[in-house]
């Protein structure tokens, strides 16, 4: 009985990865195909920072302003200006 126990719970597991990742497939395509209707083009993980506001951060922390206060300048979450 156990061994059938084991078996049960192991493709139970096995199903739920192969269901998983079927979904996070799914999710990236459809991330991917809202982008191409906009024009845009995809990229997955952290958006990319204008490289004008990238300067701009860049001088504003030569200027020896914190973290938090560049964010708060440039009305920016506080992750973004790091």
């Amino acid at each position: 009985m156990r061994e059938l126990m084991k078996a049960m719970v192991a493709w139970a597991a096995g199903y739920y990865s192969q269901r998983l990742s079927e979904n996070v497939r799914a999710g990236l395509a459809r991330k991917r195909l809202k982008a191409e209707e906009k024009g845009e083009e995809y990229t997955h993980g952290r958006r990319a920072v204008a490289p004008a506001l990238v300067t701009r951060i860049q001088e504003l922390q030569a200027q020896g302003l914190s973290v938090r206060k560049i964010s708060k300048e440039l009305v920016l979450p506080v992750y973004t200006s790091t």
